[in-house]
């Protein structure tokens, strides 16, 4: 069997997941800036949260000092892609009325955090949309969001310590980030 990393490695490897899960931050600004009221709450944690990322991504690409490895790529513009997101929007967008109406706000923080796990867009753009429509929303939307977007957080962090080395190069690049923007919303 051979093993999943090489342990010297792991700086650049643990960049390269903490850039690729910052690019989560930009989509939730982007589904935000759909109830501009929303994005007013959420543009200076998500942002403090990338910027701490991209920080911590320079300083351990800095670490490595080997020669770059190819990575072969993949065609992200499939139909089936699309298919899922839809369906997976809908779900969130059921479960996140449902749950308000049944559990309240608590409702709507649980849906977040348990769909977060797996998509953070869905929730984000349901939420953005309820906002739009229901102003009162609004602060427990935004806090919604960044529960979403934590668990995904703590998820993505929890399968890289599957790697010896990895998981505390990405904890420290996601998890300090996303305590503040979730303090900061609170």
């Amino acid at each position: 069997m051979r093993p999943c990393a090489i342990p010297s490695r792991n700086p650049l490897w643990a960049s390269g997941v903490v850039l690729a899960s910052q690019m989560m931050l930009g989509r939730i600004l982007v589904w935000s800036a759909t109830a501009p009221a929303l994005l007013q709450l959420l543009w200076l944690p998500l942002l403090l949260w990338l910027l701490w990322g991209l920080l911590v991504a320079a300083w351990l690409t800095g670490r490595d000092r080997e020669a770059p490895e190819s990575v072969p790529v993949q065609n992200p513009l499939q139909l089936q892609g699309a298919l899922l997101f839809a369906g997976v929007y809908a779900l969130v967008k059921l479960l996140t009325k449902v749950g308000l109406e049944v559990f309240g706000d608590a409702g709507v923080y649980v849906v977040s955090a348990l769909s977060g796990v797996a998509d953070v867009d869905a929730i984000s753009l349901s939420l953005a949309r309820l906002t739009a429509s229901e102003q009162p929303m609004l602060s427990v939307a935004s806090i919604a969001i960044v529960v979403a977007a934590l668990s995904n957080t703590v998820f993505k962090t929890a399968l890289s310590f599957g790697t010896r080395g990895l998981g505390l190069y990405v904890a420290l690049g996601l998890l300090p980030g996303g305590l503040l923007a979730l303090l900061m919303v609170l």
